[in-house]
């Protein structure tokens, strides 16, 4: 089922947050207007829909869910009797010929519960970034940071630096702050490509992860800001030359 002929669909997504200094997850349920511009509401009734909303809330990224009654009720702000006997309905339910949703009892005994998922849904993800390789190394938070720094410093220098995660942890939960994810690797990528040749000292030679925070990524940032303008620059260059040439080219094969 594609989103344009989903009723009801439920999206997950991860996102970094520095508050958190870690991986959240967030979901979404997303009714569609034109349903309810075709008489969702008025067919199946507000308090049906009100469970139905409540049930997917649940979902997980499977497009399944365990939510008891009980729950149901404290959700819809309906009574248990009236939950059992709208869920009964809701189940039969159909909106422009397709199930809203289907029940399915699994287990047995104490064990025993109800699975629900969405007959007119669609589960989606909007955490995948379809334009990177799947297998490229996600560094999201202090934890990351601290790994990655120890492995590009063993690159660069092979041994000399043991892992602090509580201590340099901290320090890249103050760095993550000022910087995101992807431009902290960017800095930590072009410390310890270029330390040797622009901060090098006898008695700091090699960068550590204090010095970063204190003081050399704000250097290096600022470094790199400048490269990117400069390779912009040259691009920019690049692309008048090219189009010089097609000039040049064009009056050359008309003889003018």
């Amino acid at each position: 089922m594609t989103k344009e002929n989903a009723v009801l669909s439920v999206d997950f997504k991860k996102e970094y947050s520095t508050a958190k200094d870690g991986i959240v997850n967030h979901s979404r349920v997303c009714l569609s207007l034109d349903a309810i511009h075709s008489g969702l509401i008025k067919e199946v009734g507000a308090n049906r829909l009100a469970i139905l909303l409540a049930i997917v809330s649940h979902m997980n990224e499977e497009g399944k869910c365990y939510p008891s009654q009980e729950r149901i009720a404290q959700l819809t702000g309906q009574g248990r009797a009236t939950v059992q006997r709208n869920l009964q309905d809701l189940c039969e339910a159909e909106f422009n010929g397709q199930k809203l949703l289907h029940k399915e009892l699994i287990g047995s005994g104490i064990k025993k519960k109800t699975v629900y998922t969405i007959a007119s849904g669609l589960i989606t993800s909007t955490d995948e970034d379809t334009d990177q390789d799947a297998t490229e190394e996600q560094i999201l938070n202090s934890r990351d940071f601290v790994v990655y720094f120890d492995k590009r410093f063993k690159e660069v220098y092979g041994e000399g630096h043991t892992l602090h995660f509580g201590k340099e942890g901290a320090m890249f939960k103050v760095l993550l702050q000022n910087y995101n994810p992807d431009t902290l690797k960017e800095i930590i990528d072009l410390v310890f490509e270029e330390y040797q040749n622009r901060w090098y000292k006898p008695q700091h030679p090699h960068p550590t992860v204090f010095q970063l925070r204190s003081w050399l990524a704000d250097q290096a940032h600022k470094v790199l800001v400048e490269k990117k303008e400069q390779e912009q620059k040259q691009a920019e260059r690049q692309q008048k030359a090219i189009e010089q040439d097609d000039t040049d080219k064009a009056l050359e094969l008309f003889d003018i």
